[in-house]
Order: structure tokens, then C-alpha cells, then sequence
């Protein structure tokens, strides 16, 4: 069964500390409110979503859908597959919060209609709470494999769109003051692909850069091969490079790694004293059955 009443469960602090080490579940702790989203990258482009207004931003973007390779626009009908995610059931077993978890992966059913439908497999029957976090970790790496519509839609942003050499930049900014997200920038270089994504908001700024490529049998269409994220916050900031690795299944590409390093550093203070943490983790999608 897909879905079915958990047991409420709820985490010591202990084990929520624990958690938060692991690289994939931290990266998807932020809170995604305002207007515009990026899904880090998540987030992307498949890591995800802008809303803009204004016909010139909605031909720009109306023209890189065309450009990116999305498999649901190209017959798929139906999808099924499994996740696996470097060291996840290693760290919350050390939690302690029950035994050993042998094989913890995610079996994700997919459907034009219905979406990703996501099943956590691995921990004990219960600890719904649990299960949903790590549903939610999972979902925005799932863009990857079926990309969502870039304008899903659309805000009351003025742009204005901006020529610059190599392509155009759309400069969008809140008029009424009253979203978290005040300011966004879309850079787009010459054939219609979106390179970089900048926001900025009263609690910090970031960056999205995407690279791309193309895959035999993907109609020379592309898709995102790496992005960089770096987020500046309250004095922290935050480096995150995800590089994703595809494969041809039954003539549809789609991911087979997903590769991530994080580096969190200080911003603040003198250089010197300046400390940083890096971690890597990886993602392994496998057992595709295409409808």
C-alpha cells in the first residue's frame, strides 16, 4: 500500500541533532515561502520554480521548456524506480531511535495525473513523522527525473528585461513590499537556457548556476548536468554543487547518480579564524519500470 494511518512518532532532540548531520536531509530543512522558489539544487530547474508576469519573462521561459528535456513530454506515460541515498539508514540507525536498518531507499511511483507518489522503505512500521521528513527530502531531487513546469504561476513581480552580451537578464522586484522574496534576477544566455538565478530577501541571498548537456536519444534536447547553489544567511555561508549522471532507459534519460558536496563556512570575523565543514553524499536511482 502506498499510503496507510502511520502511528504518531515524535523524534527526541537527540535524534533530530542526529539527523541534521546528514548532508541530503539538512539541505531541505529551510522553509520555501514567498513567491518565488527555487528548489535547491535544489533547487533548479527542475530543482525549480519562478513566478514571473510580464509577456517578454513568459516568452523567455515559454522558450526554455521547449529547449529542456522532459521525458513526460515525450510519451511517458507511467514510472516506477527506486532511491537510494548514501549512508541515510547507517545515520539514523545510530540514532538509536530503533535497531538496525539494513536497506533504507525510497520506492517512488510516478503518473501524469497523480505526480510522484513516494514510499519510505526500510525503518519499522510506525514513526510516521519520521517518514514524512524524509519524504520531503527526497521530493525536490525527484525534478530531476520529471521536471515541473518552470511558470506554474504567476505574481503580481515587475520585470524588466534587460540585454546584456551573451543574452538577456529579467530583473524582477516586489512592488508592494510585502513578499519575503523581494528581488530576482534570471540570467538566460543566447539559446533561451537559464544559466544563473539570483533572489535576495531581508534574511540573506543566493545563487542558482546551472550547466547542461545533451544525451543520445533526448531529441537535442538538454538537461541540467550540475548546479551550484550558494546561499549567504545570517553570516553563514553555503556552497552546495550537485552533479547528476543520466542514463538511457528504454529511450528515456534519466538520472542514474547524483552526486552532492556541501561546504558551510562562517562569513564573518577574520579570515583566519574562519572555520568550514564539507560533506558529500550521493544518490542512486535504480529498478526503473517504465509504463
Amino acid at each position: 500500500m502506498w499510503s496507510r494511518p502511520w502511528r504518531p512518532w515524535t523524534p527526541a532532540p537527540s535524534f533530530n541533532k542526529k539527523l541534521e548531520r546528514c548532508v541530503f536531509y539538512r539541505g531541505f530543512q529551510d522553509k520555501y515561502n514567498g513567491s518565488v522558489v527555487i528548489f535547491r539544487i535544489f533547487g533548479f530547474l527542475g530543482i525549480f520554480s519562478v513566478f514571473l508576469s510580464g509577456t517578454q519573462a513568459r516568452e523567455e521561459f515559454t522558450l526554455f521548456e521547449t529547449l529542456r528535456y522532459n521525458p513526460a513530454q515525450v510519451g511517458l506515460k507511467g514510472l516506477e524506480f527506486e532511491v537510494r541515498v548514501s549512508g541515510q539508514g547507517e545515520m539514523i540507525s545510530r540514532a538509536q531511535a530503533f535497531g538496525d536498518i539494513k536497506d533504507l531507499y525510497y520506492r517512488v511511483k510516478w503518473s501524469p495525473t497523480g505526480g510522484h507518489r513516494v514510499r519510505v522503505v526500510g525503518p519499522p512500521e510506525g514513526f510516521g513523522s519520521l517518514r514524512e521528513q524524509l519524504k520531503s527530502s527526497i521530493l525536490p531531487r525527484l525534478d530531476f527525473v520529471i521536471p515541473r513546469p518552470l511558470t506554474t504561476s504567476l505574481t503580481p513581480y515587475n520585470f524588466e528585461r534587460v540585454r546584456r552580451e551573451g543574452g538577456v537578464t529579467l530583473e524582477g522586484r516586489d512592488r508592494t513590499g510585502g513578499r519575503e522574496i523581494n528581488a530576482v534576477s534570471v540570467d538566460v544566455n543566447g539559446q533561451g537556457l537559464i544559466e544563473e538565478i539570483r533572489t535576495s530577501s531581508p534574511r540573506g541571498v543566493e545563487s542558482s548556476k546551472m550547466k547542461y548537456g545533451r544525451y543520445r536519444g533526448t531529441n537535442n534536447k538538454y538537461v541540467v548536468t550540475q548546479t551550484i547553489v550558494e546561499t549567504l544567511l545570517a553570516g553563514q555561508k553555503r556552497v552546495v554543487e550537485t552533479n547528476i549522471d543520466y542514463k538511457m532507459q528504454n529511450g528515456y534519460a534519466l538520472p542514474e547518480d547524483i552526486q552532492i558536496k556541501t561546504e558551510v563556512s562562517l562569513n564573518v570575523g577574520p579570515e583566519e579564524s574562519r572555520k568550514s565543514e564539507q560533506q558529500e553524499s550521493s544518490l542512486r536511482f535504480s529498478n526503473y519500470k517504465i509504463n
